[in-house]
This record gives C-alpha cells, structure tokens and sequence, in this order.
C-alpha cells in the first residue's frame, strides 16, 4: 500500500506509508488540503509542485493500465480498423476468431485513406476545446483527415471450388463489427495486461 484517504469530517486526511513513500508533514497537509470530497487523490497530488516518485510511478501505472469504458454506443469497430492498420498480430488474432467463429473470413484489408474535411467543417472542428493545438495545426495544413477503410476477404466453397470475393466493413453485420471491436479491445487489454469496463456491450 501507498497511501490511505479517509474521509473525516466531510475532509480528506491522508496518510503515506512510512515504508515506501516518503514524504513531509508539509507535503501531507496540502495533498490533504487539495483533495477536496469530489476530487480524486491524483488529482489533488497533481496540484501540489513536489516529485513523489513512487505516488507518479502509480499514477502512470493506471494511465497506462486501464482503459476507456465500453458502453452500448461505443465505436469499437473503428477502435479494431485503426489498430489492424498498424498491428499484424492483432490481425492474424482477429483472422482465427473469424475463422473459429465460421465467418468464411479469410483476409482483413486496412488502408489508411485521405478524405478532404469540407471547409465550413473544418471551422467547426478547428473551434473545438477538446482538440489539441498539435491537431488543430495540422488540419489548417492539410485540411483532411485519415481514416480506416477495411474490406474482408470472404471465402465460400461452392460447385465451382474455393471462391473469394471482396465485401466492404459497411456491409458485414452488427453483429460481425461489434465481434471484431470486441476481440481488438480484448486482445489489448491481455497485452497489456490491463484493465476494461464494459456496461453492457
């Protein structure tokens, strides 16, 4: 254990362990202080200009380890074609769950393609607080964006033999996309060795 946060009297009082973490009476009193009832300790720690080493090692730790929730509107299909774009492993996992769940998919295609992004929604984009600067500068350069564009492979035996035929993401199943969101998500999350909550998928 690192630290303990009590709540006494609606406060936060917060106590290090003396064994891993150390830290000063005055360090403790304003991590205390900072963390107020609706606020999570790192936040309160981020507040305070002092290096804990092992409270930041933690800190990154979870950043690390723990992923975004999964809901019922989450894209996860399009979490799985960025990540098959750049990521053969993933891809020839997510080939033998298709072909373990009888799909008759036998390739995945990924492209990174270029779509010009139309100038009265670049102003809209560019507006945006939840955009980085970084990105932002890079859309008022190349005014598009890249996204995924996958085919599948399907294979079907029939009375001419093996036959292959080429079929976009848009026109697989619900039910085929979100299996191969799914697997993606789960296959970083074993990699990793991190952690994922799902409500309701």
């Amino acid at each position: 254990m690192l630290f303990c946060r009590e709540l006494e009297n609606n406060q936060s009082v917060i106590t290090f362990n003396p064994n891993v973490v150390m830290v000063s009476q005055v360090i403790k009193e304003k991590i205390s202080a900072e963390c107020l009832i609706n606020m999570s300790f790192f936040a309160a720690r981020d507040k305070v200009n002092v290096s804990i080493p092992e409270i930041d090692e933690a800190k990154e730790w979870l950043k690390n380890q723990i992923m975004q929730m999964i809901g019922p509107g989450t894209r996860m299909f399009t979490y799985a074609e960025n990540k098959i774009a750049s990521d053969d492993k993933l891809k020839a996992y997510l080939l033998s769950v298709a072909n373990n769940a009888d799909f008759n998919i036998s390739d995945i295609s990924t492209q990174m393609i270029k779509e010009n992004i139309p100038q009265d929604l670049l102003k809209v984009i560019l507006g945006s607080d939840t955009i980085s600067e970084q990105d932002k500068d890079r859309l008022r350069k190349e005014h598009s964006l890249s996204k995924p564009k996958t085919d599948f492979i399907h294979s079907v035996n029939n009375e001419r033999g093996r036959e292959q035929y080429s079929m976009t993401s848009e026109s697989q199943s619900r039910g085929t996309r979100r299996i191969f969101g799914l697997e993606a998500v789960l296959y970083e999350v074993f990699s990793r060795n991190g952690f994922l909550t799902i409500d309701e998928i």
